[in-house]
């Protein structure tokens, strides 16, 4: 029946439009032989644009008046960040995000005091099964802190900084698995191994930065969690 093909149609184009690739999607039936039941379609897409940049930045501290009445709007204490997205790498709708922050050792150097400071890269693949539930994804991540947070003296934060050296460093490396059943259910299966380490001028200040004195942390993750 003619209703039902409307509505079939109607549920096509809200589905091509889900998928986040496209900004307009028109169906049109050109022909339709009522003896054979053949339809004749005519599908106008207008794509998406498939990557987007960006460009923040964030503060050191808790909020902008302290960085304007406290530190004299300091640039070494912002954190810029670029990077950008792109939701359909290979034309599978996978999906691949990089992020960059950049750092500043003094606020009258910058230009030869910048240094890369985070790196991040998260993938998510086409689906993996034809009913499109399953997803695999991964990200890594790496950074190194050359001003850090270490202690309060009459209610600010007291941070160590380094001009030549970096203080902590941490690298992540996660991947996973994410099932979708229905619209709104997903599980979300992660792995990952963390790797934390610091500078000796903490242990000076703090001893127990990490627990029980170390300087390194190595550890496995595994996490599981239902968004409904």
């Amino acid at each position: 029946a003619l209703g039902n093909v409307k509505a079939r149609l109607s549920r096509n184009r809200n589905q091509l439009l889900n998928t986040g690739l496209f900004t307009e999607v028109e169906l049109k039936i050109e022909d339709w032989d009522k003896t054979t039941g053949l339809v004749k379609l005519n599908i106008l897409l207008q794509e998406n644009v498939p990557i987007y940049p960006y460009v923040w930045a964030s503060l050191l501290d808790v909020d902008f008046n302290v960085w304007k009445n406290v530190h004299n709007l300091d640039l070494s204490r912002t954190q810029p960040y670029v990077g950008f997205k792109h939701i359909n790498l290979t034309g599978r709708q996978d999906k691949l995000s990089v992020y960059l922050q950049a750092g500043f050792t003094s606020k009258e150097q910058l230009l030869r005091s910048t240094f890369l400071r985070k790196v991040q890269a998260i993938y998510t693949s086409p689906y993996l099964n034809k009913a499109q539930t399953l997803r695999a994804n991964g990200d890594i991540f790496v950074s190194n802190e050359r001003s850090i947070r270490v202690n309060t003296f009459n209610n600010r934060d007291s941070f160590l900084r380094s001009d030549k050296s970096q203080l902590l460093r941490r690298i992540r490396l996660r991947t996973g698995i994410d099932y979708r059943p229905a619209l709104y259910e997903q599980h979300e299966f992660r792995m990952g191994y963390f790797d934390r380490s610091f500078n000796s001028d903490i242990l000076a200040l703090d001893d127990n930065y990490f627990f029980g004195g170390q300087d390194r942390q190595q550890f496995f993750m595994l996490s599981y969690r239902f968004i409904s």
